[in-house]
C-alpha cells in the first residue's frame, strides 16, 4: 500500500509472509506524485497508484515502469532482470552507500539479524550488478 501523505509503503506478504512499513525516500515519493497526478489529473482517483493483485501483474508493472522511465529520455533499455528483489537490493545498497551505518541498513531492509545484511552488503559492494539499477529518473 502506498501512502503518499505520511510518505510510507506498506509491504504485505514481504519476505516470510511478513507485513511492514517502510519510509519512502523524497525522490520517490515526488515520482509517485507525479505518477498519480498524471493518472488522475482531474484529481478523482481510486486511491491507487500502482494497483496490482498478484506478484506477476506487480513485476509486469514494475517492468512496464523501467521501461518507460528509459524510452522517456530515448536511453536504449537495459534488460529488466533483477525483478522487484533487485529494487530491494538496489536500494539497500544506495542507503548503505548514503549512511555507511548498516544497521540502519538492517533496520530498514527489517533482515533478522546483522549477519545478513553483512553478507548481503559485501556480495553488492564485490560486484557491479546495482551499477545499471538507475530508474532513469533526473533530479530537478
Amino acid at each position: 500500500d502506498v501512502d503518499l501523505h505520511s510518505g510510507r509503503l506498506t509491504v504485505r506478504f514481504g519476505k516470510g509472509g511478513t507485513t511492514a512499513g517502510v519510509t519512502m525516500s523524497e525522490e520517490l515519493l515526488r515520482n509517485l506524485r507525479t505518477l498519480r497526478q498524471g493518472l488522475f489529473p482531474t484529481g478523482q482517483a481510486s486511491g491507487f497508484v500502482l494497483e496490482t493483485r498478484s506478484r506477476s501483474h506487480l513485476y509486469k508493472r514494475v517492468e512496464r515502469l523501467w521501461i518507460d522511465s528509459y524510452a522517456q529520455q530515448g536511453i536504449e533499455v537495459p534488460p529488466f532482470t533483477k525483478g522487484v528483489h533487485g529494487l530491494r537490493h538496489h536500494a539497500g545498497v544506495t542507503y548503505a552507500r548514503q549512511t555507511h551505518d548498516l544497521r540502519k541498513v538492517r533496520d530498514h531492509l527489517r533482515h533478522a539479524s546483522m549477519s545478513s545484511t553483512e553478507i548481503y552488503m559485501a556480495a553488492a559492494d564485490g560486484t557491479n550488478e546495482v551499477r545499471d539499477w538507475e530508474i532513469g529518473f533526473e533530479e530537478d
